[in-house]
């Protein structure tokens, strides 16, 4: 491990070592325009499952197999959507804290790289842990703005608009940046 050695502090690093802040809030951030209804989802199966019926009735048993992928994919879809708050965007929930020289980030869904490296950027004599997943799930993947219309499967199940994974990096390193003054 290491070899230990007191080593005496200045206030100036006492103060700063101790220090303890949170702050929680929500961002609303746009749902993907186009994404379809619970209902429509759910009718759209009914139809799939008809015609995969269909299909193994006229022995065209690997058509039928590729509906049955379809019919799964659109159950998932259904998993996703069943519970998210109705309106036009999502109350997108983020956590900030500071625990002496270290910033913790508690973000819902599965965010890419991409806002560890530009928090690691913003702030580059901070110890930082992101923490995905932390908030829940439901928004599932946030990838960057390019990815979105590319055949990528976190952009193909996204549940947020394109740009919601800036807006999400913006406002955690407005919110770190305040705790970073006031150490």
């Amino acid at each position: 491990m290491g070899e230990w050695e007191y080593r005496p502090q200045d206030e100036t690093r006492q103060h700063r070592s101790t220090g303890f802040n949170i702050h929680s809030w929500q961002i609303p951030l746009p749902y993907l325009a186009g994404e379809p209804t619970v209902p429509e989802v759910r009718l759209e199966i009914e139809q799939l499952l008809a015609q995969e019926s269909d299909q193994r009735s006229a022995g065209q048993q690997a058509k039928a197999a590729e509906t049955r992928a379809i019919i799964e994919r659109r159950r998932r879809l259904v998993e996703r959507i069943h519970t998210l708050p109705p309106g036009e965007t999502y109350p997108y929930p983020i956590t900030v804290m500071q625990t002496g020289d270290i910033f913790w980030v508690a973000v819902e869904g599965e965010p890419y790289f991409q806002l560890q490296e530009r928090l690691e950027a913003a702030f580059p004599n901070r110890q930082l842990i992101v923490m995905p997943l932390a908030n829940g799930a439901e928004t599932s993947y946030l990838v960057p703005r390019e990815c979105y219309g590319k055949p990528l499967y976190q952009a193909e199940i996204a549940i947020l608009a394109a740009g919601c994974l800036e807006a999400i990096t913006e406002a955690v390193i407005e919110q770190l940046a305040r705790f970073d003054q006031d150490s």
